[in-house]
């Protein structure tokens, strides 16, 4: 194995082992995989019994209507940093109650969102160029609010999301707050 991933895994392992629910940053977080990882158990047959890293389920909000819209992710700089392959993308995300969404993206506060839907995007034959995609963000919306779930994305459903939105998201972590 890479020691590059142990050390990796480690150091997600130890961040999610020390954090808990705690108040919104409303600057990005420094290290948004740790802040979204989680320890669990992985099945005897996968790793043999040990403790693997999974990604906590994410849900967020926006300020205006976009689960139909492809995201993208831009840096502090401006630029494109990720963006998917259109054989890449994967479901839009479930709508949840309250506005929430669950994530299936990678959502981030430096998440955008493109004119294309999920289908026009699907429908390309190759990804649009960098240059544009940056044409193709939109001003809104924005993300405004991502919480990570005490729960791992690969086994919360929509009706489990729901569920910890219902009675104040117990257990959660709120990791992005915007200002406005």
């Amino acid at each position: 194995m890479n020691p590059h991933y142990i050390i990796f895994g480690t150091a997600a392992a130890l961040a999610a082992a020390v954090s808990g629910c705690g108040p919104a940053k409303s600057a990005p977080s420094a290290d948004l995989q740790a802040d979204a990882a989680t320890v669990v158990t992985a099945p005897e047959s996968v790793t043999g019994g040990s403790a693997a890293v999974m990604p906590k389920a994410v849900i967020y909000r926006t300020s205006a209507p976009s689960a139909s819209l492809v995201p993208v992710t831009v840096g502090p700089d401006g630029k494109l940093v990720s963006y998917p392959a259109p054989t890449d993308l994967g479901a839009e995300p479930a709508i949840l109650r309250d506005g929430w969404m669950l994530d299936t993206r990678g959502i981030s506060e430096g998440t955008r969102f493109t004119r294309w839907t999920y289908a026009q995007y699907r429908a390309m034959d190759a990804a649009p160029s960098p240059a544009e995609i940056l044409e193709a963000i939109l001003p809104s919306p924005a993300v405004t609010e991502i919480v990570a779930l005490p729960t791992s994305a690969a086994r919360t459903t929509p009706a489990m999301a729901d569920s910890l939105i219902a009675t104040g998201l117990p257990e959660c972590r709120v990791i992005f707050k915007s200002e406005n």
